[in-house]
C-alpha cells in the first residue's frame, strides 16, 4: 500500500543531516513519525511524509529510515493572494497526482487536512486537537486575521472529511455533537517500542519529570512551585526551548527559591535517548492547561512512571485517578503538591501505580496494535472509497 501522510513533520536540515530524532521531547511530531515508521515496516508498504515547507529553496526528497520525506517549496505570498491561497493546494494536488498514493492521510485540521480531503484520492484525517475549541471555548489569543482564517480553513476540511482518525474520545465527541457526518476510527497514537524496554537508569523514588515546552499553556511554573514545596522532591525540566525568556524566568524563580539542587534544567533531549532519562524518575508531571493526547504521558507511562496530570481535555482518559497516577485541577499547585506528597510516604504504593500505568500503555499504545488497527482503517476506507 502506498501511502501519502500530509503533516508539518520536521525541519529539512534535521532529516538532511540524518538526525532522525524529530521534533522535541512530546511534540505531537513525535505521534506522527511513530505511526509512519511502523506503517513502513508492513512489507509491501511505502510511506511517503509530504510537508508544505517555505524553508527550502526547493524541493527536496531525501529517503531515511524506510521513510521518504518530501519537502515541497510553498509558493510564495505574492502567488497566493490571488489565488486566495489556492496556489499550495494546487501544488499539494499536482504532487499527489503524480504519487499515486492509494490513501493520503492529512494530519491535524487545517492546511493539510485540506489537503488530503480536496484531493481525488481516498482520504482520511487525524485531527490533534481543534482550532475551534482552542479558539471559542478556551478563549486562546490570537491575532484577529489568524484566528479568523483557521477557523474558516479547519471548517472548510472537517466539512469535507469523509473519514476521521479519532486519537481521543474528545475528538470523536466534537464530530458527533456537531452532527458531522464523517466515519469514526478511534486509534490512539502509537509509542515507539523503546520506551517499553525494561533496561535502563535506576529509579529515583523521590525524583519527578515533567516533559515539554516552558511556555505558558504547559504550566512548568506549576510543577516548580509543587515540587519545591515538597521537602526531598526533585524535579528534572525536558523541554526543547533552551534559551528562551521562559526558561530565564523560571531558572531565576528557582535561584530566588534556593532550590537548584532539586530542579533540573534538563533542557532538550531526543526522542530516542527519552526513555532512558525517563526512568531515573518515578513519576511524570504535566500541569497543563489544555491538551488532547499528550504523548509525554503515554510515552512516561509506557516507561513505567505514575503520572500526575490535570483533568482537562482527554487526559482524564488517558489516566485512571489513583490507579495509575493521580487527577487535579489546572492551577491547584496545593494539590498537586499534596499528591506529591503521598506518593514520596508510600514508595511501595507508587511503584504500583507506576507499574499499573507500565501495563495500560502496553495495552493501549503498543506500535504493533496502533499500526495494525491503521491499516484496518485504511483498508476499510479504501474499499469504501472504491464502492
Amino acid at each position: 500500500m502506498k501511502i501519502a501522510i500530509l503533516g508539518t513533520f520536521t525541519d529539512y536540515d534535521l532529516i538532511a543531516n540524518e538526525n532522525r530524532q524529530g521534533r522535541a521531547p512530546g511534540h505531537p511530531a513525535a505521534s506522527k513519525f511513530n505511526t509512519a515508521y511502523y506503517l513502513s515496516q508492513i512489507t509491501g508498504n511505502e510511506v511517503h511524509l509530504i510537508t508544505m515547507n517555505g524553508e527550502v529553496n526547493a524541493d527536496q526528497h531525501l529517503k531515511r529510515n524506510g521513510l521518504h520525506f518530501h519537502f515541497l517549496k510553498s509558493t510564495p505570498l505574492y502567488k497566493k493572494l490571488p489565488t486566495l491561497f489556492e496556489s499550495n493546494t494546487w501544488k499539494m494536488h499536482d504532487f499527489l497526482n503524480e504519487l499515486q498514493p492509494d490513501i493520503v492521510n492529512g494530519q491535524h485540521t487545517l492546511r493539510d487536512a485540506y489537503f488530503a480531503v480536496t484531493s481525488t484520492f481516498p482520504s482520511v484525517i487525524t485531527p490533534r486537537g481543534l482550532v475551534d475549541d482552542w479558539y471559542n471555548v478556551k478563549k486562546v489569543k490570537a491575532p484577529i486575521i489568524q484566528k479568523y482564517w483557521e477557523l474558516l480553513l479547519e471548517q472548510r476540511a472537517i466539512k469535507r472529511a469523509r473519514n476521521v482518525i479519532c486519537i481521543s474520545p474528545v475528538v470523536r465527541q466534537y464530530f458527533e455533537e456537531h452532527h458531522l457526518s464523517a466515519t469514526l476510527f478511534d486509534i490512539e497514537n502509537p509509542v515507539n517500542i523503546n520506551f517499553f524496554s525494561t533496561n535502563g537508569a535506576h529509579r529515583n523514588l523521590k525524583k519527578f519529570a515533567f516533559v515539554g515546552g516552558l511556555g505558558e499553556r504547559k504550566r512548568a511554573l506549576d510543577a516548580v512551585k509543587a515540587v519545591i514545596s515538597v521537602n526531598s522532591a526533585e524535579l528534572d525540566l525536558i523541554y526543547h526551548n533552551e534559551g528562551s525568556e521562559a526558561e530565564a524566568e523560571l531558572k531565576q524563580y528557582v535561584r530566588q527559591q534556593n532550590a537548584a539542587g532539586r530542579i533540573h534544567f534538563v533542557g532538550y533531549i531526543p526522542n530516542a535517548n527519552l526513555h532512558s532519562k525517563l526512568r531515573e524518575s518515578i513519576g511524570l508531571i504535566l500541569p497543563t492547561s489544555a491538551e488532547c493526547a499528550p504523548m509525554s504521558i503515554s510515552e512516561a507511562m509506557a516507561s513505567g512512571l505514575l503520572i500526575l496530570a490535570t483533568n482537562v481535555d482527554g487526559i482524564p482518559y488517558m489516566i485512571n485517578d489513583e490507579i495509575t497516577g493521580y487527577l487535579f485541577e489546572s492551577g491547584d499547585v496545593s494539590t498537586l503538591a499534596t499528591k506529591i506528597e503521598t506518593i514520596l510516604r508510600d514508595p511501595q504504593r507508587a511503584l504500583e501505580m507506576a507499574n499499573n500505568a507500565k501495563i495500560v500503555a502496553e495495552q493501549r499504545w503498543h506500535p504493533e496494535l496502533i499500526t495494525s488497527q491503521t491499516m484496518h482503517a485504511y483498508r476499510n476506507i479504501i474499499r469504501e472509497w472504491d464502492a
